[in-house]
């Protein structure tokens, strides 16, 4: 189910999903089915005029197939079948988040008719760790575009092998795109 009403200079949405898996989720399901995960977005976005133009977009994130908690994946939180399947099913893209919820904001502004700034904030409301990641995009030429974007991590880290919190253990990163369209 989607549902989109738009304005002028602003969007709000909302996604609901009802999905039956193969097996019973490793950390239970939805309705009181262990096979039913329920997956939702809800998200708003305004354009502010401010200069060019500051783009603003908040998102919220519950997903069935994330954990209830991060410390399950340490040792004796999940048996090795359940945190296979977990794995198995984050690797193939079921699961865009480790736990149930997250947070986003997006603050984006065209810098000029080639390239564009922006700023991403992600975090998980139940433990209040989070990313940030500033970014860069241009346009070079009609063919070609380039975008970088670097990774900020904050909560706590890993300890004697239990997470400390959905995003303590991402690795600081920067990464470069070029892309030729032809």
């Amino acid at each position: 189910m989607l549902v989109r009403p738009c304005y002028s200079l602003g969007c709000a949405w909302s996604r609901v999903a009802l999905l039956r898996t193969r097996e019973d989720l490793p950390d239970g399901g939805a309705l009181g089915d262990r096979r039913l995960a329920l997956k939702a977005v809800a998200g708003a976005s305004y354009t502010f005029d401010v200069g060019n133009g500051l783009t603003v977009i908040g998102e919220y994130h519950y997903s069935g197939f994330g954990l209830r908690d991060v410390d399950e994946l340490a040792p004796g939180g999940l048996d090795a079948r359940e945190t296979e399947r977990f794995i198995a099913r984050m690797t193939r893209g079921d699961s865009q988040i480790l736990g149930r919820h997250a947070l986003g904001v997006q603050f984006s502004y065209p810098v000029d008719d080639r390239g564009a700034a922006s700023l991403l904030v992600l975090a998980s409301p139940r433990d209040g760790s989070g990313l940030i990641s500033p970014g860069m995009h241009w346009n070079v030429g009609s063919s070609a575009s380039f975008r970088v974007n670097t990774f900020i991590p904050w909560g706590a880290g890993p300890e004697d092998a239990r997470p400390g919190s959905e995003y303590g253990a991402t690795p600081m990163s920067l990464t470069a795109q070029l892309s030729i369209h032809f």
